[in-house]
């Protein structure tokens, strides 16, 4: 008797991603193929003693939309040694879709986001 390995698909993955920003634009996440990533919580953390800005993107590479890159928050300010939600709730990115961020001082800001990845279908 033959026996069939069946593959499992995970459904969903939790995922954390952190980087230091500087102040020309980082590709910070990438949606995987056949996957939709949700942005749970994006958090910046001002590590300076001077208020700095952060900006992030979306860039679509589907092209329905017309336009290349969609401001998600365009220079937040976040004060001396604090901290923001950079976003009111979810931010729904499909596959492909790539996330940038950038910052107005060298290493300023502390980035963390939360991501769900679940199937796209």
């Amino acid at each position: 008797m033959a026996t069939t390995t069946s593959r499992q698909i995970r459904l969903n993955k939790f995922r954390r991603i952190s980087y230091p920003l500087i102040t020309s634009a980082l590709k910070i996440y990438e949606v995987p193929f056949d996957r939709a990533g949700i942005v749970l919580i994006a958090l910046g953390t001002n590590t300076t003693n001077a208020p700095q800005t952060v900006t992030m993107t979306v860039s679509t590479s589907n092209g329905t939309s017309g336009v290349p890159q969609i401001d998600i928050v365009n220079n937040v300010k976040i004060g001396a040694y604090d901290s923001a939600h950079l976003t009111i709730g979810k931010v729904v990115l499909t596959d492909g879709d790539i996330l940038y961020a950038n910052c107005s001082g060298l290493s300023a800001i502390n980035l963390t986001l939360s991501i769900l990845e679940t199937l796209n279908t």
